[in-house]
């Protein structure tokens, strides 16, 4: 009776608690609700098929749950994202474990990405890393994805150093105002929600290759500008940015990017409004990818 009373409610975010029980079938009187987070916490059972009904009816909606595993925590038929419930996170220290960050990264990763996770001395590791000493219980899971893929970035590009790497890798300080951890980064720039929307490290001295972690970063990030610097790439390792399927703006000028042509994946770039790739090693044929941009 107590939560059918909430009917304006819209949001309600509960991960990462100790909570227990299931989760009320009277939530499904809650109609405006189009957000709801119950991972990483001891709920059990299933999310009533009512309560499915709600998010099933929406286009925009968010609904997590610990419904990965055999059984899982929590069964969920309607779920945007399922994670693995992980015991050993469930204590009274504010520290994650690694595996229960491991599964919140993997999660949206492909096995390849995967393994250099797992592999000692690859810029995914030693991002991992140090977001595992860097993070704390109740810290939003896509805040933790967007800084792995941010710490990522920067220890695949640091073999010559960064002109300017001001607050990159540090954490809040506590005082007033300073809460912005990674969107304070340079050259970072988020949206009301703390979510990364630009990435903007013209002349910077980033050298190497852009790792495919920025797809975590796909949800929002808008512009992606790198120009002039000293990137390049192997193979398909340009494929991924057709997955940043919101991308507004890209600038990859002036750095040492081969391709024969775009990518075919960048034909789901369809938001895209400017693109400059100049001064490359870009060869072949044009090709019709660009007739997919709304130029």
């Amino acid at each position: 009776e107590e939560i059918s009373g909430l009917y304006r409610l819209q949001e309600l975010w509960l991960h990462n608690n100790l909570l227990t029980g299931t989760v009320p079938d009277d939530m499904s009187t809650l109609q405006n609700l189009n957000t709801f987070t119950i991972h990483n916490t001891t709920v059990e059972g299933s999310i009533p098929f009512a309560v499915c009904g709600i998010f099933n009816s929406l286009s925009s909606k968010k609904l997590t749950a610990d419904c990965l595993g055999d059984p899982p925590q929590l069964r969920c038929d309607c779920c945007t994202t399922c994670y693995m419930h992980d015991q050993s996170t469930f204590s009274t220290e504010q520290s994650l474990s690694r595996g229960y960050l491991e599964d919140v990264i993997s999660n949206r990763l492909d096995s390849g990405a995967i393994d250099d996770l797992k592999r000692i001395g690859t810029p995914q590791y030693q991002a991992f890393d140090w977001l595992h000493q860097n993070s704390e219980m109740g810290d939003p899971i896509e805040r933790l994805q967007q800084r792995y893929a941010l710490a990522t970035l920067f220890f695949a590009t640091q073999e010559i150093g960064w002109k300017n790497n001001t607050k990159w890798l540090t954490e809040s300080t506590g005082a007033v105002g300073d809460d912005q951890e990674e969107c304070g980064w340079f050259g970072i720039v988020c949206d009301q929600q703390m979510m990364v929307t630009d990435i903007n490290l013209p002349s910077n001295n980033l050298q190497g290759g852009l790792p495919s972690e920025l797809t975590l970063l796909a949800s929002s990030l808008t512009n992606l500008a790198l120009p002039s610097n000293s990137l390049t790439n192997r193979d398909y390792e340009l494929d991924f940015i057709g997955d940043l399927i919101n991308l507004v703006f890209l600038d990859i000028s002036s750095n040492y990017f081969r391709h024969q042509g775009f990518p075919e994946t960048w034909k789901k770039l369809i938001s895209l409004q400017k693109v400059k790739a100049q001064y490359n090693v870009l060869t072949g044929e044009i090709g019709d990818v660009i007739s997919y941009w709304p130029l």
